[in-house]
């Protein structure tokens, strides 16, 4: 009983410090040194106290980084001969969509759209990933924005995905 009272008793008074120094070291660094540890508070200080949306922000920059240099290292192309199987893929995750508009309470079409979306819009991450570098290798006119309006669009897809999943994770709190 009393560890429970001491714990709970520095718990509100612990946090603010751990948070003030955090800021302290982002901000009042006075030798401008330590700026690869700096950086990792603000990362710290962001996910730790920040909100739903830059929580999201930072998984769906590890998502789409992650995936971006996975298809980036991976040998002969291999992500680029998933196209048809993640148009299948995409099938299911609107028709899921779809079926959720007409039955709202069910939580399995709601699963499928939420975390098949993620899972599929991840390997179309890494899909556009090499499309891209196999067109800059390839093509004659390369137009890198467009070529690059793929990755972005997958890239809103899990961003809203995860902001969804981060809520709901919320509410049950």
């Amino acid at each position: 009983f009393e560890q429970e009272i001491s714990a709970n008793f520095l718990s509100p008074f612990s946090t603010p410090f751990f948070f003030f120094f955090l800021y302290w070291l982002i901000c009042f660094d006075p030798f401008r040194v330590l700026k690869k540890i700096k950086m990792c508070c603000w990362v710290l200080y962001q996910t730790i106290g920040g909100s739903i949306v830059q929580q999201a922000a930072l998984i769906t920059g590890c998502v789409v980084g992650g995936m971006s240099a996975v298809a980036l290292a991976a040998p002969n192309d291999q992500f680029l001969r998933m196209g048809p199987m993640l148009g299948v893929g995409l099938g299911v995750v609107i028709a899921a969509s779809f079926g959720g508009m007409f039955f709202p309470t069910s939580s399995l079409l709601m699963n499928v759209s939420l975390y098949g979306g993620l899972g599929v819009f991840g390997l179309f991450t890494a899909y556009d990933a090499q499309r891209v570098l196999h067109d800059a290798q390839v093509v004659d006119r390369f137009d890198p924005i467009a070529e690059q309006f793929g990755l972005y669009m997958d890239s809103i897809n899990i961003f809203v995905r995860i902001v969804q999943i981060l809520m709901m994770q919320n509410r049950k709190k």
